[in-house]
């Protein structure tokens, strides 16, 4: 007796599916395998690339360490510096963003810190020259407690009491730029006797380089600037005032509403003493 058709076309699709079962099967393992691949792949990927920042960590926390072992080694070095002396030197080596000062006098010009890049590494000084207008030469002084070697900071030269050169803030770099300090120190040279002083006021700026600092009457004032360590990039629009008959430091604070220039660098500020102003 034959078979009812319906049961041969149970049957047919029946062995119809048993063969389409046996081509996914070839087909997913082929896929699986792919996936097996490109897994491996990817997890090596991820491998070499967490041994990258490993290494540049590595790289990172041992520039932090040399950085500030530098600056240790130079802080005991200007320890030792027994007192104030002068020399006549050839001009300065080849060097930018270092500071160039009139002296109260109006005779000479004060130069001071600054850096110079060879192509390979960064250099970064902190030498303090004189410069006489009159007899055209160069006199190099070296001192005891001279600032760390610096570059991008500003200087304002005070007339009174004898006359005082101000320093504040700038920049230090590993010699292969990979690491950066901002300073936010603020120091005073005295004009008669040519000996540092590290000033120590609260509340003043933080760590900046590239601001602007100009003196106007019995006041500093700093504005501007940017801080960047490779992570992170600020730039200010923020003014402070340093009090030289206090000593202190005070923010200004405008009025809501008040016009206030974009944050900046490398800006130009000029003070008007007989106004006041800047």
């Amino acid at each position: 007796t034959r078979p009812p058709p319906s049961s041969k076309a149970q049957f047919r699709g029946h062995a119809s599916g048993c063969g389409m079962g046996k081509r996914d099967s070839k087909a997913a393992k082929a896929k699986r395998a792919e996936r097996r691949g490109k897994g491996a792949l990817k997890t090596e990927e991820k491998t070499a690339k967490g041994e990258q920042k490993q290494k540049r960590r590595d790289a990172n926390r041992q520039d932090d360490e040399d950085l500030e072992k530098v600056l240790k080694e130079f802080a005991a070095m200007q320890a030792d510096e027994a007192k104030v002396g002068e020399q006549a030197v050839p001009p300065p080596s080849p060097r930018a963003n270092g500071s160039l000062t009139l002296h109260p006098s109006g005779n000479e010009l004060l130069l001071f810190g600054g850096e110079h890049f060879d192509g390979k590494k960064n250099t970064f000084y902190n030498e303090l020259y004189r410069y006489s207008i009159k007899r055209n030469d160069w006199r190099l002084v070296t001192s005891k407690r001279a600032p760390p070697p610096r570059s991008s900071h500003q200087a304002a030269a005070v007339p009174t009491g004898g006359g005082s050169l101000f320093v504040f803030g700038g920049e230090f770099s590993s010699a292969n730029q990979s690491q950066f300090y901002h300073y936010r120190d603020l120091w005073c040279l005295d004009l008669a006797t040519y000996v540092w002083e590290q000033v120590q006021a609260k509340n003043g700026p933080s760590a900046r380089s590239g601001h602007r600092m100009v003196h106007c009457r019995d006041r500093l004032l700093v504005f501007g600037g940017f801080f960047d360590n490779l992570r992170d990039v600020k730039y200010y629009n923020d003014a402070h005032v340093f009090d030289l008959s206090l000593y202190q430091w005070h923010k200004l604070v405008t009025a809501p509403g008040d016009p206030v220039p974009q944050p900046r660098s490398g800006c130009s500020l000029a003070a008007d003493p007989a106004a006041g102003a800047v």
